[in-house]
C-alpha cells in the first residue's frame, strides 16, 4: 500500500475529473503520487529521515 491512492484525491475532486486529467490511466496516478512523494522528500531530506519513513509505506505512523 502507497503513502496515497486514487481514492484519497476524492476529498479533493471528484474521480470523473482525476480520471478526465489523467486520461482514464491509473499508472499516471501512481506515477504521479511517486514524482510528488520523492519531491516532498527532497525538501523534508536535510532536517529528517525520510528513508526511515520509506520503509513505513502502509502502515499508519499516528500513535
Amino acid at each position: 500500500m502507497a503513502y496515497l491512492e486514487k481514492e484519497d484525491f476524492n476529498t479533493a475532486m471528484y474521480e470523473h475529473i482525476i480520471d478526465e486529467i489523467v486520461d482514464f490511466d491509473d499508472s499516471a496516478i501512481a506515477q504521479c503520487i511517486a514524482v510528488g512523494i520523492e519531491q516532498v522528500k527532497s525538501y523534508l531530506k536535510n532536517r529528517y529521515d525520510t528513508e526511515a519513513y520509506s520503509v513505513l509505506k502502509g502502515q499508519s505512523v499516528m500513535r
